[in-house]
């Protein structure tokens, strides 16, 4: 929930917001000066706050998949391998920064999306296009319990602490997935996956 009006990845406005009494943090985050801290909501409750976490609301599909980011090696991690590349350093991996040599994003090329405008978005939402069958079902994942998140009970066991329970995580042992273990399925094959899809199968109910 922070404000970043020019959509370059920094909070306020410009490259390098006010920090009037220079403690690293902008006037608009900073309580001294008035400012309102950001709020670092854990979705699902695991522990992990989702700003650390690549499934936030645990349907066993990743954060950058819910989010239409670019994710080629699936897993869970935007761009390619477990360190993607940063040229500038930024914090900001080069598969989503519109500009890799500067710090900041020039704009912000990973939408966090909100397939039924409900205000919640993907990534935070177990049935992201509000149609009463949840992401995990329509992606495929497994869920016994029929609570909307992948596994069974209310928060899943996550060995490894990246935010993916073990049911749907290919490396228990280190931080993201070695794959996708929960495929993103689009049946009908019309580039919309099925957790946003209204009607998954193209015969019009």
């Amino acid at each position: 929930g922070g404000s970043d009006p020019d959509n370059n990845g920094i909070v306020g406005t410009g490259p390098i917001p006010t920090d009037t009494d220079g403690d690293g943090l902008a006037d608009v985050v900073d309580t001294d000066n008035g400012g309102t801290p950001l709020p670092n909501p854990d979705t699902d409750g695991d522990g992990t706050p989702d700003t650390q976490d690549l499934d936030s609301d645990n349907d066993g599909v990743t954060d950058i998949v819910e989010s239409g980011g670019s994710d080629p090696d699936n897993n869970g991690i935007a761009g390619t391998g477990a360190v993607p590349t940063d040229t500038d350093g930024d914090g900001i991996v080069d598969a989503a920064d519109q500009d890799p040599n500067a710090f900041g994003d020039a704009g912000n090329t990973t939408p966090n999306v909100d397939t039924d405008g409900d205000g919640q978005p993907d990534a935070q939402d177990l049935d992201s296009d509000n149609d009463g069958i949840t992401d995990v079902v329509e992606s495929g994942g497994s869920d016994p319990d029929n609570d909307g998140i992948v596994g069974t009970g209310p928060i899943p066991t996550d060995t490894d602490g990246d935010g993916l329970a073990d049911v749907a995580d290919q490396d228990l042992n280190g931080f993201g997935d070695a794959g996708n273990t929960t495929p993103n399925e689009d049946t009908d094959g019309d580039g919309v996956p099925d957790a946003q899809d209204l009607d998954s199968d193209n015969d019009g109910i």
